[in-house]
């Protein structure tokens, strides 16, 4: 019993190693496998063209931010460079004297004469008092309150002229950089402001660019 098995182990293999896959079969196979190879690669290229595509535009977001940033800069440093320091201090007062006076917040003390105020606004570090140029009664204080200017403490007067215009009169003492500020006319937003010294004190008013 044993050799007949032997013999059959024999014959299955010798059967098995007879076999083989034909040419036209293997040549089929081996183009398979080509254009799966292709199409494979033809798609990660696509990939990152696509993905190419999107950054371009942010790229060329990023290059356009850049230089505006870097304009943006260079003027800056340019406007520095051709201003005196008393100038670009007094140029940023008037700014901050605009804006507020667009604000149009209301008065914490309201009053009809800066001698009023000067009794009220016991914080401040100095004494408010009226500019010549209001003397003659063509404009009335309506009340005022505290503020800053470029950092010192300030006091925000509201004024109205003859008309009913209303104008903003910054007082401060001319302290840190404030000291060297010197007379100056600027319109800024709609606004005709003016810089100047007074007993003492530093001055900016704001009001209508055209009286």
């Amino acid at each position: 019993m044993q050799p007949e098995l032997d013999n059959l182990d024999e014959r299955l293999r010798g059967f098995y190693q007879r076999q083989s896959i034909a040419p036209a079969t293997v040549d089929r196979l081996k183009r398979k496998l080509n254009a799966a190879a292709t199409t494979t690669v033809t798609a990660g290229e696509s990939v990152t063209a696509s993905l190419s595509r999107l950054r371009r535009p942010v790229l060329i977001a990023a290059v356009f931010s850049t230089i505006a940033a870097v304009a943006a800069l260079v003027l800056l440093v340019f406007w520095l460079s051709i201003t005196r320091p008393d100038e670009r201090v007094a140029h940023l007062a008037a700014q901050e004297v605009a804006l507020n006076h667009h604000k149009q917040l209301a008065v914490e003390y309201p009053a009809a004469t800066i001698d009023q105020l000067a009794g009220a606004m016991s914080k401040l570090d100095f004494t408010p008092v009226m500019p010549q140029r209001f003397r003659d009664n063509d404009h009335r204080v309506i009340g005022a309150r505290y503020c800053s200017l470029r950092g010192q403490i300030a006091a925000q007067i509201r004024l109205t002229d003859t008309s009913g215009r209303t104008c903003t009169l910054y007082e401060a003492r001319p302290m840190n950089e404030l000291a060297e500020v010197a007379a100056a006319e600027f319109e800024i937003d709609g606004c005709r402001i003016e810089v100047w010294r007074e007993a003492g004190l530093l001055m900016v008013l704001a009001g209508p660019a055209h009286q």
